[in-house]
């Protein structure tokens, strides 16, 4: 999947300045997802909440957890 392998290489990449920066762009949104589902503890209330569609949510908790390389959810 391209998606996995530019996300992949873009958080491997933390040598200078600007790959932080990129880091940090990539992952801000799907955090602030993350802390919505973590805090209703329901994809679809977040979902709700964020006013954003569950399958975006739900696709983003998915590509966070690819990303980091952990489950975040139990």
């Amino acid at each position: 999947m391209v998606h996995e392998q530019r996300s992949r290489s873009r958080l491997s990449q933390t040598s200078d300045t600007q790959d932080t920066t990129d880091m940090s762009r990539l992952l801000a949104p799907r955090l602030a997802h993350f802390a919505g589902v973590a805090r209703t503890e329901h994809v679809t209330r977040a979902a709700q909440e964020m006013q954003v569609p569950q399958s975006t949510l739900s696709r983003a908790m998915v590509r966070l957890e690819q990303d980091l390389g952990v489950d975040l959810f139990a």
